[in-house]
């Protein structure tokens, strides 16, 4: 039987997310979203499932590591099937991530 991740009090000033590029291609390019979760003195807290979401714009999500790593990091790749500014959330524990990113699809 597989352990379920250690579920940590997060304080998310210092966790964020960032994608990369902010501007791709309808339905043929994916964006890269990588969440890092940090703990009060910035280091990476691992173990952690993170989710993506985004209001009530639909576009695609593809976990690449949906759990943090040791450097607190969970990588997810996004596309979209429609043209328009996406803003991307992420979540942890439940808890929304202060930071928003935003992105581009053409």
């Amino acid at each position: 039987m597989e352990a379920l991740p250690k579920v940590v009090i997060v304080p998310f000033d210092n966790s964020y997310l960032f994608a990369s590029p902010l501007r791709a291609a309808t339905s043929v390019e994916r964006v890269r979203v990588t969440v890092y979760v940090l703990d009060g003195q910035g280091m990476g807290v691992s173990g952690q499932k993170a989710v993506l979401g985004g209001g009530s714009t639909v576009f695609h999500i593809y976990p690449v590591n949906d759990v943090t790593d040791e450097s607190g990091r969970a990588v997810f790749d996004i596309s979209a099937d429609s043209s328009g500014l996406y803003i991307i959330e992420a979540s942890v524990n439940g808890k929304k991530l202060n930071q928003k990113v935003s992105v581009n699809f053409d």
